[in-house]
């Protein structure tokens, strides 16, 4: 399956081999000529220079271990074993690569959620856990549209490509949002495993002691996490989707202690931010094994400058969301960022 970005990357999936992946790129599917990056299953031997246990380089490619799989990226194309888990494989091996890529274009890719509200897009990078699907899904409660949950890629003069990915909630979301039971489920027996596997999570976080009784029901409760990845559409049906565009304002999420509260700040910070706090910790890794396997990986300079040239064109604020999220703080929250993109 061949996948355009909005022209700005062209990905080709091998047909059949990454089903998950596939499902999720479909809507953005498209007759490419040649693809900046192909995704293919095959045999990876002789993995060359071990640099650590889960990464090795020969000349002009490297390999890296992950999950029971093995991954070898050359220029142009990722080759994986049958064994790579497709959720590994995106998170630690195809985003990095598009990082490298995406670079070389002058574009970058943000950890960030985003939403349009009313004629203006408003991008919200984050840490991880921060609540920037918390702030998304307030939004989209509120009638907003959506644009993405976990990555966007950014180029100059705030222009954007939503990465496509759906929304994907864990179970402290659907307790904010009890209404989301509804549509994010398709049946009653599938309602009455999510609220089971909820109160487990509530049942584990009531257990102390450190005795091997404790330590095994903690264990077995938090088993059984509950997460489920759901379209926008189909949990607020009607709602609006916009995948590319100019973004108008950037509000980077932290955790800080006192009240929630919106202030000011400027391009350059946030950038630096953005790049700090970017989930995709393989970077690091990539860069590495890039440079002793003699390719080109932009260095960290280089990555906080893209993401600069995005952020120079809109307006930048930081949200202290104070450290324990309640419903309360999130729609004060929520108000304030709307009352500053008036």
């Amino acid at each position: 399956m061949d996948v355009d970005l909005d022209g700005v990357i062209r990905i080709r999936f091998e047909d059949g081999r990454f089903p998950l992946l596939e499902e999720q790129f479909r809507q953005r599917s498209s007759k490419l000529g040649d693809p900046d990056l192909i995704l293919e299953r095959g045999h990876v031997s002789d993995l060359g220079t071990p640099a650590r246990k889960d990464a090795f380089f020969s000349e002009g490619e490297y390999a890296i271990t992950k999950g029971g799989g093995t991954c070898r990226i050359t220029p142009g194309k990722i080759v994986c074993t049958e064994h790579m888990d497709e959720e590994l494989l995106e998170e630690n091996v195809l985003k990095p690569v598009l990082v490298g890529l995406l670079a070389s274009k002058g574009w970058g890719l943000l950890h960030a959620s985003a939403a349009s509200v009313g004629e203006s897009v408003v991008v919200f990078p984050a840490i991880s856990g921060t609540g920037k699907t918390f702030v998304l899904l307030e939004l989209l409660r509120r009638g907003a549209g959506f644009v993405c949950n976990n990555s966007i890629m950014v180029g100059n003069g705030g222009r954007f490509v939503a990465y496509p990915k759906p929304i994907r909630l864990v179970a402290r979301h659907l307790k904010m949002f009890p209404d989301l039971m509804n549509t994010a489920s398709s049946s009653d027996r599938e309602r009455r495993e999510i609220r089971k596997k909820m109160s487990a999570q509530e049942f584990s976080r009531s257990i102390r002691g450190g005795d091997p009784i404790s330590r095994l029901l903690k264990y077995r409760s938090d088993s059984s996490h509950f997460c489920k990845s759901v379209r926008s559409q189909t949990l607020f049906p009607g709602s609006k989707v916009k995948e590319t565009g100019t973004a108008d304002h950037v509000f980077f999420l932290v955790k800080k202690k006192g009240q929630p509260r919106v202030v000011p700040s400027d391009p350059l910070r946030i950038a630096g931010l953005s790049f700090a706090s970017t989930s995709f910790l393989g970077c690091c890794l990539h860069r590495t094994m890039s440079r002793l396997a003699g390719l080109a990986y932009p260095t960290e300079e280089e990555t906080i400058a893209s993401n600069l040239n995005f952020l120079k064109s809109v307006r930048c604020h930081e949200v202290h969301m104070g450290e324990n999220l309640s419903e309360k703080d999130l729609s004060k929250v929520v108000d304030e960022i709307q009352s500053n993109m008036a």
